[in-house]
């Protein structure tokens, strides 16, 4: 894809994204004699990619957890990327349907 859009940048090295948007509530997990936990969250210390992005709906308000490789990036890169993924979602709730 990346050849497609920008042939010079085809052999860079990109970051993982994975962007998730959670709709259902975690399953209950019926196991004999293993017991789990479910963590919300970030998980502390632990990113699944090199950014995962998770967007939970709710009733009036929309939660965005970022997760991220602070090898990769800072946390003032993220804050900043949290405030324009906010006001794109500003922008389409604006315009409406």
């Amino acid at each position: 894809m990346v050849a497609l859009v920008s042939p010079d940048l085809k052999d860079a090295l990109f970051p993982t994204v994975l962007f998730t948007v959670i709709t259902t509530e975690p399953p209950a997990l019926n196991l004999q004699e293993v017991s789990t936990t479910i963590h919300a969250l970030p998980v502390q210390g632990v990113a699944r990619n090199e950014l995962y992005v998770v967007i939970t709906p709710e009733a009036d308000t929309i939660t965005v957890t970022f997760e991220y490789s602070t090898d990769l990036f800072t946390q003032e890169t993220l804050e900043a990327w949290a405030g324009s993924f906010t006001e794109a979602l500003r922008s389409a709730v604006d315009s409406g349907p």
